[in-house]
Order: structure tokens, then sequence, then C-alpha cells
């Protein structure tokens, strides 16, 4: 058992707190093991002796002396002023700055989330345009639809390597 568990039984033992279970289970405990009969007797020592001593009152001249010498220390603090209404300003202020970089955040965060729209859809179209035109290209029976391929091909600034060879194929044919 525990040191510290078996100093609060023996206190509660001594002091007729346990139910018999637990009673019988401590006076078990100070059978057999001579440390804990020793400490059950001298926790009883300490017990008897706060029972036995009285409490300390302090005389009359010595209660007059720290009595004044306390309203002395009370005399000598200066008032302290508060003033209520500045943290009620700065939590304010704070509340009100916090509100607004959460709009600025969000607006941002809206802003990019436009313009990553715009980009996907921009995207598509040119990826729509492009095979537009590759199938204008390929087109083997009608030479005006393979000439307006080449057109279309002709309009887009940075040609990727599937263009160029599509309009490479149609040269040589």
């Amino acid at each position: 058992m525990e040191k510290e568990k078996l100093e609060a039984l023996l206190i509660d033992y001594i002091d007729g707190k346990l139910n018999d279970e637990e009673r019988a289970a401590i006076e078990l405990v100070m059978t057999q093991n001579e440390a804990a009969r020793k400490l059950h007797l001298q926790l009883r020592e300490v017990i008897n002796a706060m029972d036995e001593s009285h409490s300390m009152e302090p005389d009359q001249k010595l209660r007059n002396s720290f009595t004044q010498l306390l309203q002395d220390e009370i005399a000598k603090q200066k008032p302290v002023k508060t003033i209520f209404f500045q943290p009620v300003v700065y939590r304010a202020a704070a509340a009100i700055v916090l509100v607004m970089a959460g709009i600025g955040i969000g607006y941002w965060i809206n802003k990019n989330q436009q313009r990553e729209n715009e980009m996907v859809a921009l995207k598509k179209e040119v990826e729509a345009t492009k095979q537009m035109m590759l199938v204008m290209m390929g087109n083997s029976q009608s030479a005006s639809q393979r000439i307006m391929g080449v057109n279309v091909a002709m309009k887009i600034e940075r040609a990727d390597d599937e263009v160029v060879q599509a309009l490479v194929k149609r040269m040589n044919e």
C-alpha cells in the first residue's frame, strides 16, 4: 500500500471515520507491518498533541498595534482612478479590426476563386477550339474545311506540339 494512502487511512482510523471493512483491513496491515504500526503511533501522538493544544490569541496591545498599522497603511495608499470605458473601447476597436480583416480576407479569397474559375473556363475553350481546328484540318474530303482549320491554327499564339504536327501533316499532303 502506498505511504500517502496508508497515512490517510490511518488518520481516518484514528478519527473513527472508517467502516468496519476498512478498519479490519488497516488493523491487518498494522499487525503485519512494523512500519505501519510505528506510523500509527506517530500519527496518534501528533493528533493528540493538536487536540490538546489551545489556540493562541494575541494580547490586546498587539491587536491594537496591528489595527493601527493596518489603518495607517490603508490611509497611505492613493485612491486608484479606474476608467471603466477604456477596456470596452479597446475591445470594440479590436472587434472592428477583426471584422474588417475578415472581410478583406474573404474578398481576396473570392477574387482568387473567380480568377481560377475564369482560367478553367478559358482552358476548356482553348481546348475545344484546338479540337475543332484539328478536326477541320483532318477532314480529308473538304479542302475548305482544311483551310479554315489552318486559319484557326494561325490565330493561336502559342501552338503546342499536336497543332504543329497537324499543320506539318496538312502541308505535306
